[in-house]
Order: C-alpha cells, then structure tokens, then sequence
C-alpha cells in the first residue's frame, strides 16, 4: 500500500515487466536510485521499496544485478531495517541464476572480488546471515568460472593472491584453496606466480605453506613438472633476496620452497619407476 492507501500491485507488476524488457535501464538510472536510497534510508517502508524495485532488474541480467547489489544494497547492508533484505536479494539473484554455471563465463571479475572482499572480511552481520551470504557466494564462484574454467581461471590468480596478507582466517581459506584449482586449471598461473613472486613474498610464504601442510591433496591436482619449475626459479629468487630488508620472510619462502621442491622430487621419481 502507498501513503494513499492505494493498492501497489499493478505498479510493481508494471516494475517487474520493464526490468524483464529492459534490465539495463536499472544500471543506467543507477544514479537516482542511490540518491533516493539516501534520501530515504531513514524510512524504511520507502527505502525497501527502493530496494526491492532496483533488484527486479538482476533477475534477468546477472551482471546488472551484481552491479546493483554491490552499489546500491551493500552500502545499507549494516543499517538492521535492511541487512536481511540485502542478504535476501544476493541469495534469490545467486539461486535465479545457478543454472548458468553450465554455460560460458557470465560474471565480471571486476565485481566478483569486491563480493568476496565485502562477505569475508565484513564483521558485525549477524553469524545466520554470514553464513547464508558465503552459501550463496559458492554459487557465485561456480558462474564465475563457468563450464570452461581453464578458460577464465588465470584472470583470478592475481587478485587471489594479492589478498593472501589478510589476517581473517576465514579470508584465506577461502583464498587458498581457489588458488590450487587455478595452478590445477589453467598453467599460465604459475608464470604469473613467477612474475609477481618478488614483489608478494608474504602471500607466496602463504600459498608455499599451504601447499606444504597439503601436500598429498595439492600435488596431485597440480602439474609437477610446471611446480619443479616454479619452485627453482623461487630457490634462486630467494639467493638474490636474501640481501634486502626484510631476511625472515625470504627465509620463511627459501624453507617451503625447498621442502616443496625435496617432495615434489620424490613424486616424479616414483612416477619415473612405474
């Protein structure tokens, strides 16, 4: 009902019609949707209605509502009239679209990472509601690489890693493991580990740890012709480093890397007597 007391319905039916014709319309009136939000977030009764018009649109565009979550919703997800909305929207937007998973990649990385970004290190949600939002992100993640994600897997690598130096544990459990299906998934990842190796010793201490502390489930996912390769280049990295600022953490490297590399040794002599 509307502060006249009127019936609704056929206006929000109307809503629904356009944003199944046109979902790219929500996007280009994106800009008065926040400055209504704002206006209006201090009423409730008004600003989910806001809300909910502005997510029909992601219903029949998935890219277009991610965009839309992450602008519009995310920025109320905190004020309590709304979180459940919020988290409500993203899981009926994940579950509308689940079945792309079997088609060609759909989702933008570049709205793909601040979604993971906002579910895994966001605090203050209530615990229901932050494991209902990490439930629909996996559903995410699956749109996200899609049915050929050797295809997409190399374009994530680099973001992954670089958030390797968050200190939520949560964070990098997630990370860690999506990090070995991109080296398992497409073996350009590990020439960008190469290159960026220098310049992100913590994140690689940690992808290197891992590894190690999981190593008979990693190495058999990963090529280890490709992994002997990295992990030499690392060994020779780590002499010429030792020299800098920063010795412990070059030492912290130098110890996984050889161990790594003793184990995956021994892999591809046991393969070699087969």
């Amino acid at each position: 009902m509307n502060r006249s007391n009127m019936p609704t319905s056929g206006f929000r039916l109307l809503l629904q019609a356009l944003a199944q014709k046109y979902p790219q319309l929500t996007l280009l009136n994106l800009n008065k949707f926040i400055e209504a939000r704002n206006s209006y977030q201090h009423r409730s009764n008004i600003c989910s209605v806001i809300l909910w018009s502005a997510s029909q649109a992601g219903y029949y565009d998935v890219n277009v509502g991610l965009k839309v979550w992450l602008s519009l919703m995310v920025p109320v997800v905190s004020i309590k009239a709304y979180t459940k909305q919020v988290v409500n929207v993203f899981e009926k937007l994940m579950n509308v679209h689940e079945n792309l998973a079997d088609s060609k990649n759909n989702i933008d990385v570049r709205d793909f990472f601040p979604i993971l970004d906002f579910i895994y290190t966001s605090t203050g949600l209530p615990n229901n509601l932050t494991i209902q939002l990490k439930s629909s992100f996996h559903k995410l993640k699956k749109l996200a690489y899609g049915s050929q994600s050797e295809n997409v897997v190399n374009a994530f690598f680099p973001s992954y890693l670089c958030r390797l130096n968050s200190n939520a544990d949560s964070f990098r459990e997630e990370i860690l493991p999506n990090l070995i299906i991109c080296l398992a998934k497409d073996r350009n990842c590990f020439k960008v580990w190469q290159k960026m190796y220098s310049n992100s010793l913590i994140q690689s201490k940690c992808l290197l740890k891992y590894l190690d502390d999981n190593w008979p489930v990693c190495s058999s996912r990963v090529n280890k012709k490709l992994l002997k390769e990295t992990l030499t280049l690392f060994k020779l990295a780590n002499q010429q480093l030792l020299g800098c600022n920063k010795p412990s953490e070059i030492e912290e490297c130098d110890y996984y890397t050889k161990v790594s590399l003793i184990k995956n040794q021994n892999l591809i002599n046991n393969f070699a007597h087969l």
